[in-house]
Parts: structure tokens; sequence; C-alpha cells
């Protein structure tokens, strides 16, 4: 009996499927460490580039149903410091600063400063449920498919933009925000 140190086509083909399975654990092990898994306190959602919009740029302007069913439009609010929050129920950082948030806006009215609470891709029933159960009182906008989400290049929830009173984005937050950084975001604004 012969043995052959001549590598088979069985082992060759072994060798490979091997090769190939590790490769795709690498890549499975990189994806879900860089791309689902949040950083900064974040949660990722659409992990497709850089955000469209930039510091500076006009923000694009959105139509969308309030929690009471009104349209809201991002335009007709010119004249006033607008702070956007995309956001989730199912996000933790973005409940975490939910009552900041809603707590800012209520102290900051007078002086011209909005808080937009952009609910992303939920059913409005989940959004009142949630908007209802915690009391808040600031106003909560529907993004049902996303398409704000995606026109305004959002990566990860939560995402704050804040925007002067000529329309143009001055701040991009990802991760929870703290009272402490809007207050000196939004003061030079005032």
């Amino acid at each position: 009996m012969k043995f052959s140190s001549k590598p088979t086509i069985k082992r060759v083909l072994f060798y490979i499927n091997l090769a190939l399975s590790l490769a795709f654990l690498v890549a499975a092990a990189v994806t879900l460490t860089y791309v689902i898994w949040p950083t900064s306190g974040a949660i990722r959602i659409d992990p497709v580039g850089p955000a469209t919009v930039q510091q500076g740029e006009a923000a694009p302007n959105f139509i969308l149903p309030s929690i009471e069913g009104v349209p809201f439009s991002l335009n007709q609010q010119r004249g006033q410091v607008v702070i956007v929050n995309m956001w989730a129920t199912w996000c933790p950082p973005c409940k975490a600063e939910m009552p900041m948030l809603d707590a800012f806006h209520a102290a900051h009215a007078e002086k011209g400063v909005l808080v937009l609470a952009v609910n992303n891709e939920e059913t409005p029933e989940t959004v009142r449920a949630f908007i209802s159960e915690a009391g808040f009182t600031f106003p909560v906008l529907f993004d049902q498919y996303g398409q704000i989400q995606d026109s305004y290049g959002v990566q990860g929830l939560p995402t704050t933009f804040v925007i002067d009173r000529n329309g143009l984005i001055q701040y991009i937050h990802l991760g929870e925000i703290t009272e402490e950084r809007l207050l000196e975001v939004i003061e030079p604004l005032l």
C-alpha cells in the first residue's frame, strides 16, 4: 500500500471550505462589532456612509404628522432655534434623554427654542402609548417609513440636529445628548 504526499482534491476542497468559513466568521464579527452594536451611546440603524447633511447647510424641509395628526412643516419654524431629535421607543439612550429634552423644551420655549422629537419607523399607536405613559408635552412627529431619517443621513439613534433661526444646521450629535451640551450649542444662537 502506497501513501501519497500529494494533496487530494478532497483535502484541497476541505481547506478551501475551511478558509472561506473562517473568512465569513471574521466578517460577521467585524459587522457585529462596528455596525450593529452601539457606539458612543447610540443605537446604529443605517450604516450607509457619511451623513447627507452637514453643519452650515440648510436643513432639508420635512412635513410630518404630529402625534395629534396635524401636518408639521420644519420650514414654518424659521425664526426659532429648532432642536430635531431622531429617536425610537426601543432605543435605551433615546428613552434616557427624553425627560431632559421635554424639560428643555418647556424651559426654553419663551426664548424661541423648539424641541421636536421625530420618531423613526414605529407605528403611531406605539409612540402615542409611550408618550402618554411618560407624560411628555413637547412636539412629537412621525417618520414612520424613515424617509426623513434617510434624507438627513442618520447613522444611529438618537441623533440630534440643532438648526438656527435661518434654517441652517449648526450642530449634529450622535448619541445621548446632555443638557449642558445643548446649552453650549444654543446660547450663541439665541
